[in-house]
């Protein structure tokens, strides 16, 4: 059985598969409440379950800082506590997986805050190019004409101040995708996909108050 997490988007996500099908599939309410939501969803996926649980997977992102890193040290704490293994995986491939089915050559893209997106490129089921981050203009560039695109796609046309995006990951996508990876040995290290520095830096009073700062 394998519990399925992912938090780097602007709701959490968690899945069950038993080898067969997807046996829960649930998602947050609240935006950006991955802290509050995670760990209820984590206590109705695993409550119940006859059979053992034998992999935990969890999204790398790219995604926001905070979020991403409440799901890792989830599936983190859950593979340690049960003597499990955690593979990771980018969370852009559940989206191709979601929209594309994994089959033909798309795109996805993602609203990434600092008017810009998460993207990357597809073909033949495995990702090609990314992921990535950039401004709009770059990122359709980088996609290249003719390639079918999925995600927040109105922003590929600019991101607007404030501008919002609105994909989600499907919970009982996740679901299938995470029993795919382990069936194919694709797990990655759950550590997480970092593409740019954090919204929040030290201050420039806290730098020197650092060891060797000025």
């Amino acid at each position: 059985m394998i519990l399925a997490i992912d938090t780097s988007g602007s709701l959490a996500a968690v899945a069950v598969h038993d080898g067969s099908e997807v046996v829960f599939a649930g998602s947050g309410t609240r935006v950006r409440a991955h802290g509050e939501e995670l760990g209820p969803l984590l206590a109705e996926a695993m409550s119940g379950r006859t059979r053992r649980f034998t992999h935990v997977v969890v999204g790398r992102g790219p995604g926001l800082y905070t979020g991403l890193r409440v799901g890792l040290a989830a599936a983190s704490s859950i593979g340690w506590a049960l003597d499990l293994p955690v593979l990771g995986f980018c969370s852009l491939d559940v989206l191709a997986e979601q929209f594309d089915g994994g089959l033909g050559g798309c795109a996805v893209v993602v609203d990434a805050r600092r008017q810009e997106l998460f993207w990357a490129r597809y073909a033949d089921g495995r990702r090609i190019s990314g992921p990535d981050v950039g401004k709009a203009e770059a990122v359709r560039a980088e996609i290249g004409a003719g390639v079918p695109v999925h995600g927040d796609t109105a922003l590929l046309d600019g991101v607007a101040s404030g501008e919002r995006g609105s994909v989600r990951i499907d919970p009982g996508a996740l679901g299938r995708f995470a029993a795919q990876l382990v069936a194919l040995g694709r797990g990655e290290p759950p550590v997480p996909i970092y593409l740019r520095s954090p919204d929040v830096t030290a201050s420039a009073g806290a730098k020197s108050a650092l060891p060797g700062g000025s």
